[in-house]
Order: C-alpha cells, then structure tokens, then sequence
C-alpha cells in the first residue's frame, strides 16, 4: 500500500500515542488516528503522509473495542479540550500511566524499572475550576468558544460538561452577553469563567485592544441581574473595569486560598487537594530545615510548607500571583513565609546565595525547566528535588539531566486532574546521591 491521502487502511488499534491518539500498524508503518480506542478494529482514512507515518480519521469502527464508550459532550471530536471522552475510565487511567513511564524511558534514557501509581479522580465531570473561551468578531459584536481542532473556525459552545452541567445557564448567558458587545474595532480577545467554591462564577474578559465602549454597562447588568454571577472584570492595554467579586477562594488544610482569573489555580478542586495533602506528607518524611518553592503561584505549596514550621521561599515570574500569593499568607496568618518575584532562575540564585536549601520544589508550566534553572538548582545541591509537572515528555527531559547530575528517582505517582483529557499531574522525588 501506498498509504497515499485519501486511501483507506483496516487495522487494529494496538496501543495508544502521547497526545491518546491511536496507533495502527501495517508492517513498519505506523497511521495515527485521533479518538481510537485500544483494541477498536477500525477502518481509516489517510489524511495527512508523513515520510515513515502518516495520520488518519475513523470512517468506520468495524469491531468497537470494549473499552470505547459513548462520548458525554455534543462537541467531541471537534473541540480539541477533551481527547479521551470516548474511553472507560479504566483505559483513561492506564494510558495515563503508560504515558508516563513512556516518556521517561523514551526521553528520559532511565532504563531500569520505573513504576507510576495513579490515583483516579472521583469527579470525572463538571469538575474544572475554570475554561479560557477566544473571542471572535462577529457582526460586530463577539463570538465566543473554542478553536475548531481541524481548522481556525470558532465552536460557540453553549455546553462543556467537564466544567459545568449541560442544564446550567452559565456559558448561554455567557454567548449572549459577549454579543451585546460592541467591537466597531474587530478586534479579538478571551472570556475566562472562573466557578467559585460556592459554584458562584466569574466572568473575566481580555481584549487585545481596546475596551468595548459599553462594556462597563453590560458587565453591570449581568453581574446584577444573573444570580449565578458573583463579579465580572474586563482589561485591555488601554484600560480597565470591574464589578462585584472577583477573586474566588478555596480552602486547603485550614487555609483560605484566594485566587483571581489573572493567576494560574490547579483545575479540580478535589484532586488538586489530594495532591496538596500528598507533597505536605512528603515533606514531612523528609523534615527539611529549608524549602525552596520554584513557580510557586498564588502561594498554595509554599504555606503549606510554611504551616509546619518550616522557613519556605517561594518564587514566581507572575507579579500578580505573588500579589495573591502575599495576600494568601497575610489572611492566613503566615508572615514568616519568603514570597518573591522576578525570573525564577536569577532569583532562585539570589535567594540561596547564603545558604542551601534542603528542598527545591518546582511546579513549572508545561515547557518545563530551561537549562539555567536546571543548571541553578544541582549547583545549589538540594538533598531532594520534589518536581510536579503535567507534561511527561518535559518532566523525563528534565529528570535526565538530574540524573546526570547525580540524582535518583525515588517514587513517581500521578493525580489524574484533567479527566476526559490526554492529561495528568505527575508528583516525582528526587534524591542526591553523589
């Protein structure tokens, strides 16, 4: 076969990729075909030819696997957000845990036994604490939804059940009032909605130019007459308007946490906490003398260390995160706890100049650590690296060069925060060796 665009190919999905695609093998060959289950028998369409593989689409599901179930979101398949709604729970968490050890052996060159346990989530939907939607001209006013995965068409969502309930009026009246807004300019822009503890929301528009002349007036009648509405803000670079609240909070290990639509907040309320609970009993067998926290956010992991006793460092880049991450320790009575701003490299270097930190705690974005962190954090020697990511293939990149540098896995265990996604959080402990 020449596995030309536009041939069909009958194969059985053997194994799933990074990213939950399918793979199909003829021979050597190798077509990857988005939303297959393992086991499906499938017949696929070549879509895109690449030298030594190429990509499909299901014309046909001739012997469905049994772990393929029935999708939940009317948009599935063309919304990219969820890559897994048509998978049993089961076969969620495998391929999670497959992807993980995957990407440290491929990646990562760590050939010897890793093991990753991975702790399910019991809210597998209506579960994320917040959508970013892209706001589109549309005869001048606004469209708003998710990007097309095949194209840069725009999906008016007016359901997204990994957030909230299909019967809950939140993102209808979402889609009706960013369409009273007027864009005379066509420009573009995002609406975040932030779900409150109290399941109370916020909207939080970003526009790329200008404020909408009548924004102001339009935020004041949703906020005043939507009673799901706690508060709603809009920003450009030339301006600003807010109404009512628009902060959320979330409580942790008798904390009150407060965190804005400006700042990055783990996505499920209740896996995010047993995350928390896990790294503090963590640190607690290690009983460091000294932490430092690397991206440390709005602050939660840091006062959490903080909490015990130990003196915490926390660093992040967002100015606005360390504002909220200031305010977090302030209203909760813990002032001892170190929280700055600035590149996370130069600062971490800055902070230890005079003494070593036991402990070195990272959560960074999905791009994970560059060189010169990696390069800061083994000169500084800390006893444990306890790393938390949500992307293998930098995590395996990363823990390389640890290795390398004289350090050992000590445990791996996974928390599966994004049900009905490709994606999970990984919690690693490093030790020094040398």
């Amino acid at each position: 076969m020449t596995y030309q665009v536009g041939e069909f190919i009958e194969g059985t999905i053997t194994a799933l990729a990074f990213g939950g695609q399918g793979i199909l093998r003829d021979g050597q060959f190798v077509i990857f075909v988005p939303y297959a289950a393992v086991g499906d028998i499938l017949k696929v369409k070549i879509t895109k030819r690449k030298k030594s593989f190429a990509y499909g689409e299901i014309s046909d599901i001739l012997v469905a696997s049994p772990h393929r179930t029935k999708p939940r979101c009317k948009y599935y398949g063309r919304c990219n957000g969820c890559q897994l709604q048509h998978m049993d729970d089961n076969a969620q968490l495998t391929y999670k845990k497959t992807s993980i050890v995957d990407a440290l052996k491929r990646i990562g060159n760590i050939h010897e036994n890793v093991y990753c346990d991975i702790v399910a989530a019991t809210l597998q939907w209506a579960y994320r604490r917040r959508i970013c939607l892209s706001l589109k001209p549309h005869e001048r006013t606004f469209s708003a939804g998710y990007v097309c995965r095949n194209s840069r068409d725009l999906i008016q969502i007016t359901e997204c059940p990994i957030f909230v309930d299909e019967k809950h009026p939140v993102l209808p009246h979402a889609q009706t009032m960013v369409r009273q807004l007027e864009n005379s300019a066509c420009q573009q822009g995002h609406l975040t909605l932030i779900k409150g503890n109290d399941k109370k929301f916020i909207y939080s528009l970003k526009f790329s130019e200008l404020l909408p002349d009548n924004v102001e007036d339009v935020l004041e009648k949703e906020v005043s007459s939507q009673p799901f509405l706690q508060g709603a803000n809009a920003t450009s670079p030339r301006g600003s308007v807010s109404l009512g609240l628009t902060e959320a909070t979330f409580d942790i290990e008798g904390m009150n946490i407060h965190f804005s639509p400006r700042c990055f907040v783990q996505n499920h309320p209740q896996q995010s906490e047993r995350l928390y609970r896990y790294v503090k009993d963590l640190i607690m067998e290690v009983e460091p003398q000294s932490i430092v926290d690397l991206y440390c956010g709005i602050g939660v992991t840091t006062l959490l260390f903080a909490q015990q006793g130990i003196p915490s460092v926390g660093i992040e880049l967002n100015k606005h995160a360390i504002i909220m991450a200031r305010h977090n320790a302030s209203i909760n009575g813990l002032v001892d706890a170190t929280l700055l701003q600035g590149d996370v490299a130069k600062v971490f270097v800055q902070a230890t100049r005079n003494h070593q930190p036991e402990v070195v705690f990272i959560n960074p974005p999905r791009t994970g650590l560059d060189p010169r962190t990696r390069q800061a954090i083994t000169a500084q020697r800390p006893s444990h690296i306890i790393y938390t990511s949500c992307m293998p293939s930098t995590l395996a990149r990363d823990v390389k060069d640890f290795i390398t540098n004289g350090y050992a896995i000590i445990s791996c265990k996974a928390f599966d925060l994004f049900p009905q996604t490709a994606h999970t959080e990984t919690v690693m402990v490093l030790k020094a060796m040398l």
